[in-house]
């Protein structure tokens, strides 16, 4: 846990390990309002960096800042950090995650197929 604008210092040790790494990775940088750490790892990391907000009630002002980034920096930009991590087990597509979420995908797709008799006879 650290901040780009309190512990900038602290980010480059991090991006090294991630950027020597030989497994795959995402980083999920949950920001609040000013998203200054999503951006500067971003730009210094080669694997995914997916940005959210903690707070709902600032969604919105932490999704725009996320979204507006630097050249060089890009950030993918997701509202909720449920969100943030279904994307980034999909962005790992390791093959063990791929057959996890073929399963998923399949059980929510029958779901409202197992409900449209009930709400048919409605």
């Amino acid at each position: 846990m650290t901040s780009a604008h309190d512990n900038n210092a602290e980010i480059d040790p991090m991006t090294e390990v991630w950027n020597r790494s030989i497994e795959p990775g995402v980083i999920i940088v949950v920001a609040d309002l000013s998203n200054g750490l999503g951006d500067a790892l971003a730009a210094s990391v080669s694997v995914p960096v997916i940005s959210c907000s903690p707070r709902q009630d600032a969604a919105e002002q932490a999704t725009n800042s996320s979204a507006l980034t630097p050249g060089g920096a890009p950030t993918l930009v997701v509202a909720h950090p449920d969100k943030a991590a279904q994307a980034a087990l999909r962005a790992l597509n390791t093959p063990r995650l791929r057959e996890r979420l073929r399963h998923e995908i399949a059980a929510a797709k029958a779901k409202p197929r197992a409900a449209g008799p009930e709400l048919k006879a409605l």
